[in-house]
This record gives structure tokens, C-alpha cells and sequence, in this order.
């Protein structure tokens, strides 16, 4: 059984947030999944009994439980997660400026980091989690989450907002060609508070943040190609030699990328390990 539900915020909100998901997915068997780096922020609100459990490294038999909600932060590695048979949840997908108005705490402390959202909301999320379980339709759940996501958005600082989200779309567009230096210019700031005000709502260094983008470039092509040049591909975006695209491919995804397309089988970024 498979209930899938995706919305898109509409207003001001769509700034920040890219969907409210709803997953009900039930499973021949219980399985471990990679999580790999793709840019974005999530809350996850889960509605049924069996927990989240994240793994450390390669070691299965250790690792942390998230029983009833999630923040899962900017991530520059992989994680490695247990998927129980039955899931059944919502998930909020922030944009990579999105989640520092909603949480309002700087975003380089949630890096490669998967925290209670308790410890971020307190009682509010434990209330919020009531009245969607409480409630039968799939967009009343969603549209419970969306006017809680309201409520706390705050916008700030228009002119650092501004940059940084040019910033972004500038990497989005060309992550080869991101120029700190001209950027920083063009905003009056200095090159340094550039990159501290970009951690802050983002996370990431720029220099970070591009990197992972044209992982995802790569994942994204890579997942749409019957036969790949690992050479064409790593000159298409961006990097200097085929050695460069291997490196990183490695150190976000575990995997070389032989491997990666033996397991991925078009999932691209949730691959099952086991």
C-alpha cells in the first residue's frame, strides 16, 4: 500500500517552504536506507508507533531513536536510517533559505545533525502532533501543518535575505561559477560577513553549498542517462578532472558511482543498504 500526498504552501510561505508531504507506505519487509546530501532542511512528523532509528557509520547495531518528530539539518555525508515495515507521516521539505524564519536559530548548529523538534518547539509540536493524529483528512493533516509553519515564520533583514537568495539562485543556476568575492561586492558587505550571514540562514559555506549542488546535478543526471562519461559529465558541472567528481561523489554518498547506480535503481537520493 502506497498513500502519497504532496502540497505546495501558497503565499509567503512558499519562500521557505518547498512541500508538506504526506507518506503512508506499507512494506513487505523492514529495511536500511542511505540518505543522501540533497540541499534541504526537514521536519518530519511521525504518525505511527514504530521510531526513527539513524545509524552511526557502517556499524548497524548502534546508532539513536527519534520516536515522534524530527529536525534533520543541512547535511554534507550520508546518514543511514532503519525503515520500519509501515510509515506513515508528514514531512515538511524547507528550501535550503527556508528553515532559519521558522526555527529562528542559526542553521550552521543543525550541520549533519538529526535533532528532536522537541527540543526546538517544545510543546508545540508535541500539540500540533495531537490534532493531526485527531484529524481523518490527508489535507486538513497538511493544512494543520501549514497555519503552525505561519505562525512561526518571521522574516528579517530584507538586504541579507536578498543576498543570500541570490546567492542561491546564482549556485542553483551555474554552481561553477559562483564568484564570493563579486557577490559580496554587489551586496556592500565584506566577503567575510558574506559567508557568515549565508551559514546562518543556510547552513553551508557557499563554498559547501556548491558543492553539494553539483552533487545533485550529478545524481540527477546520472539517474536519467542509459550510459554515462564520467569524464563529459564532471566537465558538464564543473569540475577539473573525472578524479575531482569521484572524490566528492564518495565523500556525500558513501559510494563510488559504479556502485551507486548498481543500488540507487532511479531512487536517487534514499538507497537501500540492507
Amino acid at each position: 500500500m502506497c498513500i502519497f500526498e504532496e502540497y505546495t504552501p501558497k503565499g509567503i510561505l512558499s519562500y521557505c517552504v518547498h512541500s508538506i508531504s504526506y507518506y503512508d507506505v506499507v512494506s513487505d519487509n523492514e529495511s536500511i536506507q542511505r540518505i543522501l546530501p540533497d540541499g534541504s532542511v526537514y521536519l518530519t512528523i511521525n504518525l505511527e508507533d514504530s521510531p526513527l532509528r539513524i545509524y552511526e557509520g557502517a556499524d548497524f547495531g548502534s546508532g539513536r531513536t527519534y520516536p515522534n518528530f524530527w529536525m534533520s539539518g543541512m547535511l554534507l555525508k550520508h546518514l543511514t536510517i532503519h525503515s520500519p515495515k509501515h510509515i506513515r507521516a508528514l514531512v515538511v521539505k524547507f528550501k535550503s533559505i527556508g528553515a532559519y524564519p521558522v526555527l529562528g536559530i542559526p542553521m550552521f548548529e543543525f550541520i549533519n545533525t538529526v535533532v528532536d523538534a522537541d527540543v526546538i518547539f517544545g510543546n508545540e509540536i508535541v500539540s500540533l502532533t495531537e490534532d493531526i493524529i485527531g484529524t481523518t483528512e490527508i489535507m486538513d493533516k497538511i493544512h494543520l501543518v501549514e497555519r503552525w509553519l505561519y505562525k512561526r515564520l518571521k522574516l528579517e533583514d530584507p538586504i541579507s535575505t536578498a543576498v543570500v537568495q541570490f546567492a542561491i539562485d546564482t549556485t542553483l543556476c551555474n554552481p561553477d561559477k559562483l564568484n564570493m568575492k563579486s557577490i559580496a561586492n554587489k551586496s556592500g558587505f565584506t566577503q567575510q560577513h558574506f559567508i557568515n550571514i549565508f551559514k546562518k540562514y543556510v547552513g553551508l559555506t557557499p563554498k559547501q553549498y556548491e558543492r553539494i549542488v553539483r552533487f545533485n546535478q550529478i545524481l540527477k543526471r546520472v539517474n536519467q542517462s542509459q550510459t554515462i562519461d564520467w569524464s563529459d559529465l564532471a566537465f558538464e558541472v564543473g569540475y577539473y578532472d573525472q578524479s575531482h567528481l569521484i572524490n566528492d561523489f564518495k565523500t556525500f554518498s558513501g559510494f563510488s558511482p559504479e556502485v551507486y547506480l548498481n543500488k540507487a535503481q532511479g531512487l536517487e537520493h534514499h538507497i537501500p543498504v540492507g
